[in-house]
């Protein structure tokens, strides 16, 4: 139970009362406790000694290039992008035009039914897969990922026979 907001000084200021208050005033029961406090720190210490942020950066643009590499070989993926560890693709029928699958493809039913073979738990929608791994992901398990993309797309696409060009 531990949160932290950031507003710029006229909304804080809004919330903060009296002229001299430079802190947001919003009280819970339990606000302050020392044991997520110390839960806090601790994670706050982990991110930094295990480089977390720039783990997300570094294995993010990876992950990023290695989906990127795979657009050739999949006409259902659109748009690839991504920044650090939040990456997606957009999933369309036409490349060129950007139109999108019927519902009635049931594109993100086929996709989930095919991650699911692979043992990768990605919720895709009929016009998009969003990713956001763990800040301490590997490129290995990147790696395993992309493949697990790589072949259930290929596979969906052979049942909805959509080509390449």
């Amino acid at each position: 139970p531990l949160g932290g907001s950031i507003a710029r000084e006229t909304i804080a200021d809004a919330f903060a009362g009296g002229d001299d208050s430079r802190f947001l005033q919003h009280v819970l029961t339990f606000a302050g406790h020392p044991v997520p406090a110390a839960a806090s720190l601790k994670n706050i210490e982990i991110l930094e000694t295990e480089r977390m942020v720039e783990n997300s950066a570094e294995t993010g643009a990876y992950f990023l290039d290695q989906l990127q590499e795979l657009q050739p070989r999949h006409p259902t993926m659109g748009n690839v992008s991504g920044l650090g560890l939040l990456v997606g693709i957009d999933l369309v029928k036409d490349r060129d035009t950007k139109e999108q699958f019927l519902k009635a493809a049931k594109l993100g039913e086929r996709l989930i039914a095919e991650f699911e073979k692979r043992s990768l738990i990605l919720r895709p929608s009929d016009t998009s897969i969003t990713m956001g791994p763990p800040l301490c992901i590997t490129r290995e398990e990147v790696d395993e990922i992309v493949t697990g993309i790589d072949e259930a797309l290929g596979e969906v696409e052979r049942q909805l026979a959509v080509r390449a060009d």
